[in-house]
């Protein structure tokens, strides 16, 4: 869910849409909850055959990521992607600092839900139903992190 509200969003939405919903761009978010290039990302970017079917994307597709990810050595989390780099770095014997690879770019909405960052809580489902082999990914990947984020 933070992958669709976050910045550089995928396709012609790059530079036209904001970086949360608002009342008066709902039609935008809705435009991209639909378009083809946001439609559970991260299994799209890990499987080989086209298996992604929005909320009809299947089991077979969601256990095909896993597998790829298994042989992976490293897996890192976004929600505490600066602790990830670090640990990294020092698996790898690198001398990652944290001044050196902080994004300014990335900022958490601390103080509001995802779900309140839609305001739209019919669009909030209809996401979470329509990516929720991805979601379902991510909650499974958050544990093979080499940082386990406190969130």
């Amino acid at each position: 869910m933070e992958r669709f509200l976050a910045g550089g969003k995928c396709g012609g939405f790059q530079t036209k849409i904001p970086k949360d919903p608002r009342n008066e761009t709902q039609d935008m978010y809705w435009e991209y909850a639909n378009s083809g290039c946001i439609d559970n990302y991260a299994l799209r970017a890990l499987t080989r055959e086209p298996c992604v079917q929005g909320a009809n994307t299947t089991s077979e597709c969601l256990q095909g990521a896993k597998d790829l990810l298994n042989r992976f050595t490293f897996i890192l989390d976004q929600s505490c992607l600066n602790e990830s780099v670090e640990a990294l770095g020092s698996a790898l014997h690198l001398n990652f600092t944290k001044d050196g690879f902080e994004s300014r770019l990335h900022h958490w909405h601390a103080n509001l839900s995802v779900r309140d960052r839609f305001g739209n809580d019919t669009l909030y489902e209809y996401v979470q139903t329509r990516f929720r082999r991805d979601i379902e990914l991510y909650e499974w990947s958050k544990n093979r992190s080499i940082v386990v984020c406190n969130n």
